[in-house]
């Protein structure tokens, strides 16, 4: 393998492995409120916490990695992206009661599938979870070459869930940033923003212009960062919280960037950042560590953390078996 390639490799596992791991490290302080998660001293992110409640194995991740593994699993069996093979692997998990601390929105919805023709199944406009962005991470591996067909096969993973625009848009901008963390030897901040709120605009202004204010923004403190992401869109499905974070799709893609941008060099800092917000963490979490671990490669993520993960070594078969598919779909 030359060096492209392995550095290629070493990023597609990155950003696989980053995502899962920072789920597994949020899953135990998931509903955990902003202020008791920062009173906590010493860092959240050295080891896996006691699994609340002993339901789980240590290092156990949540849907978010589930899913996107699922979506992983039909790439590679098909060698391309099909909605349909991504639905055929999700429905197992919501029929069989097999997702970790599912969103209920998308379990209904895959409920609703497995007993139709998959044209009604997404919930319609209105709910705006930031649930399916997780999928997008395996598609935006695969199709970080191609920004059109990217925003084709993202749109139709999320449809299969949720249909609302804030939905769609925070997956695009999140498979923006992996796609161009993917292909760049040094984050450039201006590069970065463009790419990533082109995406969001289409279906989200008001989101793409929040991407597009970074710059003034990551002067912010974090209190007021964070207050600022919670009252954009407000929308009173989604009530803002001091507790920390809810499941609306828009402050929970900024709040993952916006830590993302603040060390994007720094894995365990970025994590570390998200875990200390409080309310629904993990898919924060998993966002970030995907941009994280997308940039710096799977040998930035300490290894105990990478080692210690449930399921690590079939993880890690799945980034080698998407890379291989990848490398087979593009031999040049």
């Amino acid at each position: 393998m030359d060096g492209t390639l392995e550095d290629l490799s070493n990023r597609f596992a990155g950003a696989i492995l980053g995502a899962a791991v920072a789920d597994a490290l949020a899953l135990p302080y998931r509903h955990y409120s902003r202020s008791f998660l920062r009173s906590i001293a010493g860092p959240l992110t050295r080891d896996f916490a006691e699994p609340t409640g002993f339901r789980h194995p240590h290092g156990q991740y949540s849907d978010d990695t589930q899913e996107a593994l699922a979506v992983t699993a039909s790439i590679v069996e098909t060698g391309d992206v099909s909605a349909e093979a991504i639905a055929h692997h999700l429905i197992p998990l919501a029929r069989d009661h097999l997702l970790i601390d599912r969103d209920p929105g998308t379990a209904e919805a895959l409920a609703r599938l497995s007993t139709s023709d998959g044209s009604q199944s997404g919930n319609p406009p209105g709910f705006a979870e930031i649930a399916p962005a997780s999928r997008a991470l395996p598609i935006a591996i695969w199709r970080h070459r191609d920004k059109e067909a990217l925003e084709a096969d993202v749109v139709l993973s999320t449809r299969i869930t949720h249909c609302d625009s804030r939905s769609i848009a925070s997956a695009l901008a999140f498979a923006a940033a992996v796609a161009s963390n993917l292909q760049t030897e040094e984050l450039i901040l201006g590069v970065f923003i463009d790419r990533v709120a082109g995406a969001a605009s289409k279906y989200d202004p008001i989101l793409a212009e929040a991407i597009t204010d970074f710059p003034r923004t990551l002067s912010l403190s974090e209190s007021r960062a964070l207050r600022h992401f919670e009252t954009l869109a407000p929308d009173d499905r989604y009530l803002p919280s001091q507790d920390g974070l809810g499941m609306y799709s828009i402050p929970s893609i900024l709040v993952a960037m916006y830590y993302f941008l603040r060390a994007p060099y720094r894995y365990e800092r970025v994590v570390e950042s998200c875990l200390r917000v409080g309310g629904e963490i993990n898919t924060p979490a998993f966002l970030a560590g995907g941009m994280s671990g997308a940039l710096l490669g799977e040998s930035e993520i300490p290894s105990s953390l990478g080692c210690g993960i449930v399921d690590s070594q079939e993880i890690r078969r799945a980034c080698r078996d998407l890379f291989e598919a990848f490398v087979r779909r593009n031999p040049t």
